[in-house]
């Protein structure tokens, strides 16, 4: 372990250090504005998009990942906000978003590892709260606010499958909005281009005690605090544990056995094809489509109940439909070169919107991709179709919405939790001289079979309904997989009663440390088929409540030894009499000092 020497670097004093600033961070910081505290948020990036960060986020290439080769962490003032590419009709930057159901919280028999250590009614508050952080209203993931007679949901009635609804974030709203409240708040200090490299804890206590940032020019800085947060998402706060553990600097007992394992992903799947018994199902299906109802951007699906969960130990996955036309498949595909190019041009588009450089590799690959941009365009144009990007296909003219007689069938699936699919450090090393995260990971054969029934059982329920027809599409032995990753990494820091069996306990907080939190997906301990983004602001907010009502009591406990020490009668002001613990034990100064 390592033993503090404060005075060898320039130092900064906070009472919470929060370690990322992307939607978990942000959340956290508005949530703890107001309550007497100084907050210090620390970014590897800036309010624009800097290539030198982005290399320090990703990982290793080849990768032992399905269908990846490397993987990112958004370093950028809003994280993966600044990534999310669903076009809403109002913002270009989407996210979908969902809760995740009381049954995703329970453990699954003949699952092993699966359940969370507390249930829905523990996030319930939160969630209700959390829409409101990405510009939403309140309580609108439920089907009735959305169906009506003109936009019914599919009569399925076996108990099996339900309708349910994604609400879309807009990313601008944590780029743009929250980053100019936290800018004016006199509570927080926004430290962008840091990269945090260790956590320090003296020898033999379990206290966090400072971290140590590296600028863009290498020059360290020690940020000291009461309380430290990790919230540079999955990747990124597995890989400053893990780093702190390898050099000694942070010791969590058996907790760090657990460090990196059980990793979860959402792979992506092409379900197939469903072919509607009568052609005018299509028109009324509208609520399957990405619309924006009010102040709200919002799109129905399907996904497997609670009951078929509990009933028989399945794996969650959603239903997403997308309308096609005979011989869709002829005019969608494209070749690796195309794909690449294609997605080079969508950041291109970004870069020119953000008014920055764009990486020189996006304009090679879009260079190079040239005609799977062309191909791409000329569909959006002259026959344009959805995507998981991109609705609206209920409000075409009834002529273009005639040619559809189809849809196409994607699916997120749920993993099961396993202790060898795993996260480590690898060999290579990034600017600030960390070691980059490298993954070994694998879709096994009995998820697979776990997903596959519940194919068969949205095919029974739509059968069953007189709906139609899902021809389910497989490769081989298992489903067809799109991308083995949607960039959700969960797992990697599990939540847990025990240290023996996770990282962090049902508060968040990391097992053998009394001031150590991960706001992240990476506690996730079972992901369910919906995008984390939520589930994660509903557990920052969750983390910061916590510290309100921490220090709202040490206020009233310091303000209370105050007035008995009081000999002239004067009453202290509590928050004036406070400084926290760690300030205290190390005879350091009032926070944001920069001494």
């Amino acid at each position: 372990m390592v033993t503090l020497a404060i005075a060898a670097l320039e130092a900064l004093f906070a009472d919470i250090c929060i370690v990322g600033a992307g939607p978990a961070a942000i959340a956290c910081a508005l949530h703890l504005i107001g309550c007497g505290l100084k907050i210090i948020l620390v970014e590897t990036g800036g309010t624009l998009y800097d290539p030198q960060a982005q290399e320090i986020g990703r990982t290793e290439t080849g990768l032992r990942f399905g269908t990846v080769d490397c993987a990112y962490n958004t370093r950028q003032f809003g994280g993966n906000a600044n990534a999310w590419l669903v076009d809403t009709g109002r913002s270009y930057r989407g996210v979908r978003l969902a809760p995740l159901t009381p049954a995703d919280f329970e453990p699954r028999p003949g699952l092993a590892d699966t359940g969370w250590p507390i249930n829905f009614s523990d996030l319930n508050a939160f969630y209700r709260q959390a829409p409101r952080i990405f510009g939403l209203p309140s309580d609108s993931f439920d089907l009735e606010p959305w169906s009506g007679p003109d936009t019914p949901d599919l009569p399925v009635a076996d108990g099996s499958v339900d309708t349910a609804m994604y609400m879309f974030g807009d990313g601008q709203v944590f780029t743009n909005d929250h980053r100019a409240t936290l800018e004016k708040s006199e509570d927080v200090r926004i430290l962008t281009h840091h990269t945090v490299t260790s956590l320090e804890t003296p020898s033999g206590d379990t206290r966090v005690r400072s971290a140590v940032a590296v600028d863009r020019d290498g020059r360290k800085r020690r940020i000291v605090a009461d309380q430290f947060i990790l919230a540079g998402g999955g990747l990124g706060s597995t890989q400053l544990l893990l780093s702190s553990i390898a050099d000694a600097s942070l010791s969590i007992g058996p907790a760090a056995e657990n460090v990196g394992r059980y990793f979860i992903d959402h792979p992506l799947l092409n379900g197939g094809e469903f072919f509607p018994s009568d052609r005018k199902l299509i028109d009324r299906m509208a609520l399957y489509d990405l619309r924006t109802i009010g102040a709200a951007p919002v799109m129905g699906h399907l996904k497997l109940s609670d009951a078929a969960l509990r009933r028989e130990s399945l794996l969650n996955m959603s239903m997403i439909f997308l309308p096609r036309r005979n011989g869709w498949q002829v005019s969608e595909t494209m070749n690796a070169r195309q794909v690449a190019g294609f997605q080079a041009a969508i950041r291109l588009r970004g870069a020119i919107r953000d008014r920055r450089l764009p990486a020189a590799w996006d304009l090679v690959a879009g260079a190079v991709g040239i005609d799977g941009i062309a191909r791409r365009l000329f569909s959006r144009v002259v026959s344009p179709t959805a995507n998981l990007a991109r609705g609206g296909w209920s409000k075409l003219p009834a002529r273009q919405r005639a040619r559809f007689d189809r849809f196409q069938i994607l699916h997120v699936a749920e993993q099961a939790p396993h202790r060898d699919n795993r996260v480590m450090l690898g060999s290579e090393r990034d600017a600030t001289g960390l070691r980059r995260l490298t993954i070994d990971w694998q879709w096994h054969q009995s998820d697979q079979d776990k997903i596959m029934r519940g194919q068969q059982i949205f095919a029974d329920a739509l059968a069953g309904a007189g709906l139609g027809t899902f021809a389910i599409h497989k490769d081989g032995a298992g489903p067809s997989v799109v991308s083995s990753t949607t960039g959700h990494w969960m797992g990697l820091t599990r939540m847990s009663r025990s240290a023996r069996d996770g990282v962090v306990d049902t508060n968040c907080r990391v097992h053998g440390t009394d001031n150590l939190y991960i706001a992240s997906s990476s506690v996730f301990p079972t992901g369910g088929y919906a995008n984390p983004t939520l589930t994660v602001v509903a557990i920052s907010l969750r983390i910061a409540d916590r510290l309100r009502r921490l220090y709202r009591r040490d206020l009233t406990e310091d303000a209370g030894k105050a007035i008995e020490a009081t000999t002239d009668g004067q009453r202290a002001d509590p928050q004036t009499s406070y400084s926290p613990k760690s300030h205290l034990d190390a005879g350091l100064p009032r926070p944001f000092s920069d001494d």
